[in-house]
């Protein structure tokens, strides 16, 4: 190019990029970094969280479909937890992966990330994705993945960690458990299960042993290519033969009752396991004052807005994420002020901020150049 054509390419590229469409520098394909420190740097753009020092090996245990907007996310929530030196356990569910461009771009991804992430397939057939994925991270216990006093957290694709929830500050555990339970719902009455208080799903950790010892199956040892037929068996046992009749859609006010089977399902085996106190804590939390809700992210303005939102996100644990399609919530979010990248900003030390990045222009290009094809199923 001559200088006029070097101008105008660079003014294009720039308003492309504040449209979201041209990557920005796009960096180093996404690998895994060393840790991050243990202590915040003083007026450092980024939140460099305390590692937990529980004094064994911790794992994050999440699922995701091939159906949905939920894939995006997984590379990015790797990263978020490898902050904490949580190694993540990724349940792919369903066909598609090698397919479809998108999912063969998070596949790559999360295969660049083996440091801190194993991916577990799962051989499903789509009409069951969703209620497997749902289930399939309670029986991480049965995999033999991880030595028996590893603890694991259940966790979901769209939550972005910013504490170990089982801390000191937040939860106080004491010593010796093999489960820690660290919110609760509502008392649910259930035809099948009778009445059940139901855990939130999320933050629910137990030692690898007590996983197994608390989820049955009817088959063990259980690999991952028949793990869908185990989550199936039981699913049916607990809820009934039509349990695939069911929709999995999640209704406004969460009134759908197969939706949440999976945390009514691992509440009640908790309940009606025979672990003693002295093994088991469960402890209420404060969501209204600790969590990050999905429909009511922050909004900061002014030149200090960064500063005031990773302040904000300090004194959090954890953040649900956009419903809306997520790669368009990359700076900014519908109602709030702050989108993703903002809030990584303040979660990842740079080299992995600047690799969540150019794993998002990627998927936007992959986007762009299939005619902005979408996810199967995308909602």
């Amino acid at each position: 190019f001559d200088a006029p054509m070097r101008w105008w390419h660079l003014v294009l590229c720039l308003c492309t990029w504040i449209l979201g469409v041209c990557p920005r520098h796009p960096g180093p394909p996404l690998v895994a970094s060393t840790p991050a420190n243990s202590t915040v740097p003083a007026g450092g753009w980024y939140a460099t969280l305390p590692v937990p020092r529980t004094g064994r090996p911790l794992y994050a245990s999440y699922s995701c479909t091939s159906q949905g907007r939920y894939p995006y996310f997984l590379p990015l929530t790797v990263l978020t937890w490898k902050v904490l030196g949580v190694h993540s356990l990724v349940f792919l569910i369903g066909p598609e992966w090698d397919t479809h461009p998108l999912l063969q771009l998070v596949v790559q991804t999360l295969g660049n990330l083996t440091r801190w992430a194993t991916v577990i397939r799962v051989p499903t057939p789509v009409d069951y994705s969703v209620p497997v994925s749902q289930h399939s991270r309670l029986y991480v216990g049965h995999l033999d993945l991880v030595p028996d006093d590893a603890f694991i957290v259940a966790s979901d694709a769209d939550i972005w960690p910013f504490k170990w929830p089982f801390s000191e500050r937040f939860f106080e555990p004491q010593p010796g458990m093999e489960i820690l339970v660290s919110s609760w719902l509502d008392n649910v009455q259930t035809k099948t299960l009778g009445v059940v208080t139901m855990y939130n799903m999320w933050w629910i950790g137990m030692s690898a042993r007590a996983w197994r010892e608390v989820v049955p199956v009817r088959d063990a040892p259980v690999r991952s290519d028949s793990l869908g037929a185990a989550v199936e068996h039981n699913i049916v046992q607990y809820f009934g033969k039509r349990f695939a009749n069911y929709d999995f859609t999640p209704m406004p006010g969460h009134q759908n009752f197969m939706w949440h089977s999976d945390q009514l399902l691992i509440s009640h085996l908790i309940q009606q396991s025979t672990y003693s106190p002295d093994r088991l804590q469960v402890k209420g939390r404060n969501l209204k004052k600790d969590h990050m809700d999905r429909i009511n992210w922050p909004t900061f303005k002014g030149p200090a807005h960064l500063e005031a939102l990773c302040a904000f996100v300090s004194k959090r644990v954890d953040a649900h994420l956009f419903r809306e399609l997520p790669w368009n919530n990359w700076l900014t979010a519908k109602g709030a002020s702050c989108g993703l990248r903002k809030v990584l900003k303040c979660l990842l030390p740079p080299e992995d901020l600047k690799a969540a990045e150019h794993y998002h222009f990627t998927f936007r290009r992959i986007l762009r150049e299939h005619n902005y094809l979408a996810l199967p199923n995308m909602r």
